[in-house]
C-alpha cells in the first residue's frame, strides 16, 4: 500500500476490515451508497445545465476507475480476494464523503475515518462565517492522536454540532463529493458559487472566464484587460473609464452565459418549489445547483451595473468582491 495515494490507502484499510469482519459497529453505521454526481445518468446530468461540470464528472469517473484498480491490486497483494467493482466503488465513495484530512505533529498529511465524527452534518450556507470569521482550524489532531472538534462559538445544550464541508467550491463541490446541494437563499447566503463565463471578445484566447474567488477574479480581470489592450497609468493604477470597460466585458459574458441556459432563474425557482415535495432528489439537487449559478451571475451583473453608474474610483475587482460578499437579494432579469 506504500505506493497508494492517501485516500487509496484508506480504501484499502476499509476493505480489509470488511473482508476480515473487523470494526463491525462502525461498518454498520456506514450507508450502503452515496448518490454522487458520478452516479447520475446522462439525462440527469443535462439538468445541471453546465458542460464544464459534466467534464469534471467524466474526469472524476476515470480517476475513480484508476483508484479502484490500484486498490484491488493491493487487496490481492495482501492475500485477499479481489473485491467486486461495486464494493470498490462503495469504499471509494465512503472515503470521499466521510474521510477527515489532518496533519500529525510532524506536519505529515493524514486521511482518517473517525467513528461518530463522520456523522457530523454540514453547516449550511445560511451560517457561512465568511472571511472575517475566526480562522482557527475547526478540527485538531493532538500529539497523542486524539481528534478534537473545536466550537467557534458558545454552544447551547441540545444544539446540533455541524462543520463546513470545505465547500468553497459551492454546490458543485458538495454534489461531487457528498451527494447533496444546498438551497441558495439570497437573503442569507454569503457563499459564492464559482462561475465559468462564456465570452467572445476580440483578441480573447477562447478560454472561459472563471469567477468566484480573489484569485479567479484577478485572473479574469487581467485576461479582459489584456484583450482590450488596457495599460496602467503612471501611478500603476487603471482609470475609471478603463475599469468600466472591463466591467462591460465581464457583464456581457455574464449575460451571454445566462442567455445560453435553456431555462431562466424564475423558471428554475418555480420548478424547485414543485420538486421539493417529490422523491426525485437528483432533480431537486440539479435545480439547486443551476439556480445558485444563475443567482450568482445576476449578483455579478448587479454589482457591475452599480460600478457603471458610480462616479467613485471603484475598480472591477472591487465590484467582483462585492458580488462575492454581498448577500442582498437582486432582481431577476
Amino acid at each position: 500500500g506504500a505506493s497508494l495515494k492517501l485516500h487509496e490507502q484508506l480504501m484499502l484499510q476499509l476493505l480489509q476490515a470488511r473482508a476480515c469482519g473487523a470494526l463491525p459497529l462502525y461498518r454498520a453505521s456506514l450507508p450502503e451508497s452515496v448518490n454522487l454526481l458520478r452516479d447520475w445518468d446522462d439525462e440527469a446530468l443535462t439538468r445541471l445545465q453546465c458542460a464544464e461540470l459534466c467534464s469534471t464528472i467524466s474526469a472524476q469517473r476515470e480517476n475513480v476507475i484508476s483508484s479502484c484498480e490500484r486498490v484491488s491490486a493491493a487487496v490481492v497483494a495482501h492475500g485477499l480476494s479481489a473485491p467486486p467493482h461495486d464494493v470498490l466503488a462503495w469504499a471509494e465513495s465512503m472515503v470521499r464523503s466521510r474521510a477527515l484530512s489532518a496533519a500529525d505533529k510532524d506536519g505529515r498529511q493524514l486521511m482518517l475515518l473517525v467513528p461518530l465524527f463522520d456523522l457530523v452534518n454540514h453547516r449550511g450556507s445560511g451560517t457561512y462565517e465568511g472571511s472575517g470569521a475566526d480562522t482557527a482550524p475547526p478540527v485538531l489532531l493532538t500529539a497523542d492522536g486524539m481528534i478534537v472538534l473545536c466550537a467557534r462559538h458558545n454552544m447551547h445544550a441540545g444544539e446540533e454540532v455541524t462543520i463546513d464541508y470545505n465547500s468553497d467550491g459551492g454546490n458543485a463541490h458538495l454534489l461531487l463529493n457528498y451527494g447533496f446541494a444546498e438551497r441558495v437563499h439570497d437573503d442569507r447566503c454569503r457563499r459564492p458559487e464559482p462561475l465559468v463565463l462564456r465570452w467572445a471578445e476580440a483578441g480573447s484566447t477562447g478560454r472561459p472566464l472563471e469567477l468566484g474567488s480573489m484569485q479567479l477574479d484577478a485572473h479574469a480581470v487581467s485576461a479582459v484587460r489584456c484583450s482590450l489592450g488596457l495599460s496602467v497609468t503612471s501611478d500603476g493604477t487603471y482609470t475609471l473609464d478603463n475599469e468600466r470597460a472591463v466591467c462591460a466585458v465581464i457583464r456581457a459574458a455574464c449575460m451571454r452565459t445566462l442567455q445560453l441556459k435553456p431555462t431562466s432563474a424564475v423558471e428554475d425557482e418555480h420548478e424547485l418549489q414543485n420538486a421539493q415535495t417529490e422523491p426525485n432528489t437528483q432533480l431537486a439537487s440539479a435545480l439547486k445547483y443551476r439556480l445558485g449559478q444563475k443567482r450568482q451571475l445576476l449578483r455579478v451583473v448587479h454589482e457591475l451595473d452599480m460600478l457603471g453608474r458610480s462616479g467613485c474610483p471603484q475598480g472591477a475587482l472591487d465590484a467582483l468582491r462585492c458580488a462575492r460578499e454581498n448577500s442582498a437579494s437582486v432582481p431577476y432579469i
